[in-house]
């Protein structure tokens, strides 16, 4: 039994930091790109990429998850692929007029230059998320991190060169492309794409009406997460988005390492369930257990000793960044709740539930920025995370009430949710109040940081490590 739990805890751990490569790279690049663009630029680059990460959102949901939970890849693969590339298209065909029609009104700028040269990128996107979703049905998935993460580094790698270069805010659509292009090319190495078996237009408009409630869904949570930069950007300046958008890439590139590869696995987990006709009401609380073990706990960390990270990753020039990362940790922390209950309530066909719930998170937020937002970044950010929690709070009170197990099974939880997050939080924060004194370098207080906070919750982790590892071997089990 203890065998076999080790090697559940190591086959899930090895998993999820294996899916974590985006957002590893995406620290990274933000990282490179403070030291190399202006708060202003990265700002022009930020709201230009909006639209492109749009549709990029609808290209891993709907048709994607369709698919996905699809007992037989043959039988809506084909059709579940021109979903995706129609949906590229036409979004991308709006927007492009949009530019146009901006550029006829203000003249050219780089910002509407961006917009154009990085919306072609999406059809690319639109076969990898086909691709994507058939490899996770298939059971070579380590192959398939190693496919995700060989591209997200060298396209990393072309970044930094282009950079170098002087290619300055390009070098980031530079490194669009390459990812993008890598990434489909890996993934037709390492796997022959599965047709339909008969091609039936019944089935894609079945596929295109089942996704219509998902693609609201994800457009209204887009919006949520992405209307404090068009705000800022309206009401302030291009600055204020990046200054804003710099901060929530930190901060999301964390979270992310491990909410983004669990919500995947639970997605493949809780679709191998409904496809066989199981329920995951006392299941979906263990992968968010394991979410927040690992990305609760550092986003506790970084909020915690912000003072001292901020400026060594992103530079001095950065500094305001400071309080904005401190409480978009906390927005980012309800996130990681959401992706998990959304991809429960998916699984059980609920998906219609999640648009009536996200629609009015969204208008809540619009309301709120609008007022907010002529009075700053500070403002903006409180805003948005106070909208994150009563959507969280929402959400999970749906989930407790529609699947059956939920409250038993949370309740179970909540030491491996809570006490690591305080333990991680605690440490970090008296490390950073009592170095601020010391004639150390940045780097130096940093890793005194990330210490006393690893301390914390190592030493909390081994308090429940018996329910920890039975936690890791359940969900290698669930996987199948």
């Amino acid at each position: 039994m203890k065998r076999s739990g080790f090697g559940g805890a190591l086959n899930a751990v090895t998993g999820v930091l294996s899916r974590g490569s985006s957002q590893i790279v995406t620290f990274l690049l933000t990282l490179v790109a403070a030291r190399y663009l202006m708060p202003a630029e990265f700002g022009i680059f930020s709201l230009a990429a909006i639209a492109t990460t749009l549709i990029r959102t609808l290209l891993y949901s709907g048709a994607f998850e369709h698919l996905l939970k699809a007992a037989d890849a043959r039988d809506e693969s084909t059709e579940c692929l021109l979903v995706n590339i129609l949906v590229a298209l036409g979004i991308s065909g709006l927007v492009v007029v949009g530019a146009l029609i901006a550029r006829m009104i203000a003249g050219p700028s780089v910002l509407t230059d961006l917009l154009l040269v990085l919306l072609p990128s999406n059809l690319i996107a639109a076969v990898t998320g086909w691709q994507e979703s058939l490899l996770l049905r298939t059971k070579r998935v380590r192959l398939y991190y190693g496919a995700t993460l060989a591209a997200e580094m060298l396209a990393m790698i072309a970044a930094v060169l282009l950079f170098k270069a002087g290619a300055g805010i390009w070098a980031l659509a530079g490194q669009i492309y390459i990812r993008n292009l890598s990434t489909f090319t890996l993934y037709l190495i390492i796997s022959r794409p599965i047709l339909s078996s008969r091609f039936s237009r019944a089935k894609m408009m079945e596929v295109l009406s089942w996704s219509q409630h998902r693609y609201g869904t994800m457009l209204l949570s887009f919006g949520s997460t992405y209307a404090a930069d068009i705000f800022l950007g309206i009401f302030l300046s291009p600055a204020a988005t990046g200054l804003y958008r710099a901060s929530s890439r930190l901060v999301t590139a964390i979270a992310d390492m491990i909410g983004q590869p669990t919500r995947l696995i639970a997605m493949t987990i809780f679709s191998a369930r409904a496809a066989r006709g199981e329920a995951s009401g006392a299941v979906w609380p263990g992968v968010f257990a394991v979410a927040a073990l690992f990305g609760w706990s550092a986003l506790a960390g970084l909020a915690a000793g912000a003072g001292t990270f901020v400026p060594l990753i992103l530079g001095e020039k950065w500094i305001a960044a400071v309080p904005i990362v401190a409480i978009l940790c906390i927005a980012r922390a309800f996130t990681v709740l959401d992706s998990i209950t959304s991809a429960a309530l998916v699984a059980a066909d609920q998906a219609r539930v999640l648009l009536y719930r996200q629609t009015i998170a969204g208008v809540t937020l619009l309301a709120t920025l609008t007022i907010v937002a002529p009075f700053g970044v500070i403002p903006v950010t409180i805003a948005t995370a106070g909208v994150a929690l009563a959507n969280s709070l929402l959400l999970l009170i749906i989930v407790l009430r529609r699947l059956d197990g939920s409250s038993d099974a949370l309740r179970a939880q909540l030491p491996l949710i809570g006490l690591p997050l305080c333990a991680t939080a605690a440490g970090a924060w008296t490390a950073h109040l009592m170095i601020q004194a010391l004639a150390l370098p940045l780097a130096a207080k940093a890793a005194l940081v990330v210490v006393a906070g690893g301390l914390g919750w190592i030493v909390t982790v081994a308090l429940f490590h018996r329910k920890a590892r039975a936690l890791f071997a359940s969900l290698s089990t669930a996987r199948g």
